[in-house]
């Protein structure tokens, strides 16, 4: 672990929470950036929550046990395992990664570094890349995980969990995770916590790299989760203003059509769509479909 003797006393105490279910193709990439840190080390912990992995995850961590506190989650979902680990740890600001990311050495100093004023006030958000070499479905991933809009440009604003930073008073200040969303728990947690007065900083310099889905049907089941939980956000937070973002949330906006439009257009020409409009079609689709499924799910109990 990379300690720093730059400001000693400047920064302040950091969990690094990862929850991990069946990454072992990713996990030791992850734990190699992240144990390379530039940060004080007496100042931080890294708490990866095991959620039942199936796979070779459990014994990947378990050879860095001496650098990391390797927790277990039998209740399945991200926002339990993150629970887990919150309220495991002392650490005044807790930062939050995926075990299918990697980070840059000065990831953890950026990203806290805007909290420093007054912590309690402020959540930061980082740039979240494609891991390279990637391919244009990966690099379409980029538009999907697009921190700085979702902070700067959506109101209310949300965060991304494989790269944010609040202080643990706020999160249990707000309650935590909602543990019954198995995705889009961050949205949520962004909402509560901008509610209760927060304001959200991005910060391009805290980067993390991301195994973004690399082919046309991951996209499509990427999208459709989206939509699926999407449908759901809305419907727990249908009586504020967080009903603004029912479009975006849900991938209402009409953009879907002339997509469409465009691709039946150019099939009947003998063309094909541009790579990204191709991706953002498939990625829609997807979306859609998922919004539909969650609606039919919960009026005929499918």
């Amino acid at each position: 672990m990379k300690t720093t003797s730059q400001h000693p006393g400047k920064w302040p105490t950091v969990a690094v929470v990862v929850p991990v279910y069946n990454e072992a193709d990713t996990l030791s990439d992850c734990l190699s950036s992240l144990i390379a840190l530039d940060y004080p080390g007496d100042h931080l912990e890294y708490l990866f929550i095991d959620n039942n992995s199936t796979d070779q995850s459990l014994a990947i961590l378990q050879k860095e046990n001496k650098c990391i506190r390797i927790l277990q989650e039998t209740t399945r979902g991200a926002g339990a395992a993150r629970n887990r680990a919150i309220k495991s740890t002392q650490a005044k600001i807790i930062a939050f990664t995926d075990a299918d990311c990697f980070v840059d050495p000065k990831w953890l100093k950026a990203l806290v570094t805007p909290l420093l004023g007054d912590p309690d006030k402020t959540a930061s958000g980082g740039r979240i890349l494609s891991k390279v070499p990637c391919n244009y479905i990966e690099r379409f991933g980029e538009k999907i995980h697009d921190h700085r809009k979702a902070i700067e440009k959506y109101k209310p604003p949300y965060l991304i969990t494989m790269n944010m930073a609040v202080s643990r008073q706020s999160l249990l200040d707000v309650g935590l995770f909602d543990e019954t969303l198995l995705r889009g728990q961050d949205s949520d947690l962004a909402f509560r916590l901008w509610k209760a007065g927060l304001r959200f900083s991005y910060v391009k310099e805290a980067v993390v790299f991301h195994h973004n889905q690399n082919s046309l049907s991951g996209l499509f089941a990427e999208g459709y989760k989206h939509g699926y939980w999407g449908v759901r956000l809305i419907r727990k937070h249908r009586h504020s203003t967080f009903r603004s973002r029912k479009k975006s949330l849900l991938g209402g906006s009409p953009r879907i059509y002339p997509l469409l439009h465009t691709f039946l257009a150019n099939s009947l020409r003998g063309r094909a769509l541009a790579k990204t409009e191709l991706c953002d079609l498939i990625f829609r689709s997807g979306k859609k479909f998922g919004m539909v499924r969650s609606i039919l799910s919960d009026k005929m109990g499918i």
